[in-house]
């Protein structure tokens, strides 16, 4: 990593010439350089250092872009409100313990600006159902966004827990909601699932919600984000 060595270390004297091979070195450097005007592109061999006090200031609604990628963000375990007396915390994953409990746990690790694709929720089935889940109402969840002036909406539809083997079930399985295309916008809305618990003659209490995964597609970083 070095910056443009330079072409003349001595520097020219009044009235002196230009070689070829100074000219030439000082027009391969000059299409590395950036073109702050018209922009343009660069494959870097190796990282960019800025050092010293001084930084890169981004005015006005100017924001850092990417070439399309995804991310990954665990999200914190909080419980805000609904029918939160049927779920507990236990061990730092949330516990079932009443038949259809809602609770609605909000996101709070999302990427403002950038497309939310995929929520995958960890659950893990207590055991003791005396057959296949089946005859369950399976737990759900949904995801809901609220405005500023309390409107809540909901995005797509519920997922509902698609494993209906028995062990499958009490063991730690996936239900993932995919296909979401929402443009994460936390200037104006706060984002939140509402969560159902499993419900039925066969509901065993204990069920748990061990994590909850958040994937984005993502292209800028606005200010302050």
């Amino acid at each position: 990593m070095a910056n443009f060595p330079r072409v003349k270390p001595a520097g020219w004297a009044a009235n002196e010439i230009y070689t070829a091979t100074q000219a030439n070195t000082l027009d391969i450097d000059h299409t590395k350089a950036p073109n702050f005007d018209e922009g343009s592109s660069h494959t870097p061999a190796a990282d960019i250092e800025i050092t010293g006090p001084n930084g890169i200031e981004l005015q006005g609604t100017l924001q850092l872009k990417y070439a399309s990628q995804t991310i990954t963000r665990a999200q914190p375990l909080h419980m805000m409100g609904g029918n939160s007396a049927g779920w507990t915390f236990s061990s730092a994953s949330l516990s079932n313990q009443v038949s259809g409990a809602q609770t609605n746990i909000p996101l709070t690790d999302l990427s403002e600006g950038n497309t939310l694709t995929t929520i995958t929720l960890r659950f893990e089935g207590f055991t003791g159902h005396p057959n296949d889940p089946v005859i369950l109402t399976m737990p759900k969840f949904g995801l809901w966004k609220k405005d500023t002036n309390g409107t809540e909406t909901q995005i797509g539809v519920d997922e509902v827990d698609a494993v209906t083997d028995q062990t499958l079930y009490q063991a730690a399985h996936d239900i993932s909601m995919t296909g979401i295309v929402e443009a994460v916008d936390l200037q104006n809305y706060s984002y939140f699932l509402k969560l159902f618990g499993e419900a039925g003659g066969n509901f065993q209490p204990d069920g748990q919600v061990h994590q909850i995964i958040c994937v984005h597609t993502v292209t800028t970083q606005p200010a302050g984000f």
